[in-house]
């Protein structure tokens, strides 16, 4: 066994443990049956679940046991109340076994790592409150007595429901107890170890590449990264979007100020959403205080995945409402705080199987601050889905999970192209405007009068666009990042030839080559291959191009790139259909010439200056 250094950041990181910084072997193992990246509670089960099916495994942190949100959340667990397709049946029986097994993993003191006394969903006004009283099957409480079981200021909260099965939790002695047991089953576990890319070959094989080197799963690789799988899985951005919350943990206080944990939203009537603030009391009487996503510094902390250092502005706004709603706390001492990433799918639920396009590639992940009843039991249905070979469960609730849901066409196993926006990818989040992933739009939803920027100068964010420009790598990653953001409609990785069928310069509103230049004729068209799906949709059709596009623009390589890129990221979001033929494209009811945005190839300088357009400007 070997040993790294690790900071510890989180009052549930505070304890030291030799697991935390373990490498089962010196040498990063070239080969093994499943890769499972991220060593929190899901991945932490899969690897158990791997060794105990017979799958060498190797279990990859780039932190150490419980590194990520599994040691940096709120600590609470509360199993769903909805009863739809099998939830609330699925996490109970979840909740349950993770109980069991926290009472097994005390601290090193002998204090309890659960406490089962449940838990208050909280109002902050009437219409909240009504809405909450409508749950089937939990008691509703009155203002007056949610504020007296959290000490808090009268008429702080309008009402709550209590929530008989909700508890809190030390979430990383759980996950240091289910690696123990991976690790004795024969996982090897292998911190410290940074995921750089996983790639497939076309001879079926899959290489998880990392900062120590290269290991060749035979079988699979489960991606248990959560907020963070989208780095690792281009194809999920936008399907899982991070968020960070903040929490805060007080001084010692006599036991009792709270006596349940508790959830309230953070905003009243309708607009709150999913953004929560969410209270409990450690066994040693300090508050622990999480939330705070809407005090983030420009309104909002969806698409933030850097956990490196609090920000002062939500740590402030944590204190407030913990000051401002509760009696006697006005002065009270903060000992310590930490953010931590969590991870939306844009419908609510967790992903649990195979990437569509992808051969040997499952993900368990997205699980939107309520991890805790179900990534125990959703990472060792992902090690199943590999040891069958399979894409997708057919267990209750667990069949609902496929990421094929969030893809074009039926099923998984098509061409791997998400059917919704990123909300950030390369940079450009002002050009959405919205906040979360709820403000989203999926590809063929959108309106053309609400496509952000249309017929309007650029959005704000090229700064980003034009330093990733510069260079060959750069150019390919914003391919990648322009694809992700706009429906994945996926670059054509064969290089064009003057035998295409359709050499015509057709509008492309996709980056066009994102593979080595090499691979491209020098006396390949720069256009060609391109098409609408839509000329319909295409916005202000019959007026001139946007803003922007005159004869210097087009005046060398770099200003034809850069166009390109603007105008993909202005219209891309109607889907390009690349290599349609001619006739499919022009349709008879089109009177006017196509605008004559420019054809995009994103690689090196072999690019030709746009000179003439193909069509009339207007």
């Amino acid at each position: 066994l070997t040993h790294v250094q690790m900071q510890h950041h989180s009052v549930w990181m505070s304890e030291e443990d030799p697991l935390d910084t373990m490498r089962t072997t010196q040498e990063l193992p070239a080969e093994c049956d499943v890769v499972v990246i991220g060593a929190g509670v899901s991945g932490c089960a899969a690897a158990l679940q791997c060794q105990e099916l017979g799958l060498d495994c190797v279990l990859l942190d780039a932190r150490g046991v419980a590194g990520g949100a599994s040691g940096t959340n709120g600590g609470h667990m509360w199993p769903s109340n909805d009863p739809s397709q099998g939830r609330k049946a699925f996490e109970s029986a979840c909740a349950a076994e993770m109980a069991a097994l926290l009472e097994e993993a005390p601290g090193p003191d002998g204090s309890a790592s659960i406490d089962a006394r449940g838990g208050l969903e909280l109002a902050l006004d009437d219409e909240q409150f009504a809405m909450l009283k409508g749950e089937e099957g939990l008691e509703a409480w009155s203002s007056e007595k949610v504020c007296e079981a959290l000490s808090a200021e009268p008429g702080a909260f309008a009402g709550g429901i209590y929530h008989p099965k909700a508890c809190g939790v030390w979430p990383a002695r759980a996950t240091r107890a289910l690696a123990r047991k991976a690790i004795a089953a024969g996982a090897n576990l292998q911190t410290s170890t940074t995921v750089r890319g996983i790639e497939e070959g076309t001879g079926g094989g899959v290489e998880v590449q990392t900062d120590r080197g290269t290991v060749r799963p035979r079988r699979g690789v489960i991606v248990c990264a959560n907020g963070w799988a989208p780095k690792l899985l281009p194809e999920l951005k936008g399907v899982i979007t991070p968020a960070r919350d903040h929490v805060i943990v007080t001084e010692p206080l006599p036991r009792g100020v709270w006596r349940h944990s508790f959830v309230a939203p953070e905003a009243k009537g309708s607009e709150a959403g999913d953004d929560f603030w969410y209270g409990l009391q450690l066994e040693d009487g300090r508050l622990c205080l999480g939330g705070g996503r809407r005090q983030a510094d420009g309104g909002y902390a969806f698409g933030e995945d850097d956990d490196s250092a609090c920000d002062a502005t939500v740590v402030k706004g944590v204190e407030a409402f913990l000051r401002g709603h509760f009696v006697g706390l006005e002065e009270v001492g903060i000992e310590m705080s930490w953010p931590g990433v969590l991870g939306f799918s844009k419908d609510g639920q967790p992903l649990v199987g195979k990437i569509p396009g992808r051969a040997k590639v499952w993900v368990c992940a997205g699980f939107g601050g309520h991890g805790m009843p179900a990534c125990l039991a959703c990472g060792r249905a992902a090690a199943r889905l590999v040891h069958l070979g399979v894409e997708a469960s057919t267990e209750p609730y667990l069949e609902g999970l496929s990421p094929a849901r969030f893809w074009a066409g039926e099923g998984a196993g098509g061409e791997g192209k998400p059917a919704v926006c990123a909300e950030k990818a390369g940079g450009l989040t002002k050009s959405l405007g919205g906040k979360g992933p709820d403000a989203i739009p999926s590809v063929g939803e959108t309106p053309a009068s609400a496509l952000p920027g249309a017929n309007q100068p650029p959005p704000e964010d090229y700064d980003y666009m034009r330093e990733m420009s510069k260079t060959k790598e750069g150019r390919k990653q914003l391919a990648k990042d322009l694809e992700a953001l706009f429906g994945g409609r996926g670059a054509r990785t064969r290089p064009r030839s003057e035998s295409d069928e359709n050499p015509l310069p057709l509008p492309s509103f996709a980056p066009a080559t994102i593979e080595d230049d090499s691979d491209r004729p020098a006396n390949a068209p720069q256009g060609g291959g391109g098409g609408l799906s839509s000329l319909g949709a295409l916005p202000d059709v019959h007026q001139p191009p946007p803003i922007g596009h005159r004869g210097d623009r087009a005046s060398s390589s770099d200003a034809s790139k850069q166009f390109a890129m603007e105008i993909d990221t202005l219209f891309g979001s109607l889907g390009v259909q690349r290599g349609a033929a001619l006739e499919d494209v022009l349709k008879p009811t089109l009177a006017v010439p196509l605008p004559s945005f420019s054809p995009a190839v994103v690689g090196e300088d072999l690019i030709d200056p746009i000179v003439t357009p193909h069509a009339t400007e207007n």
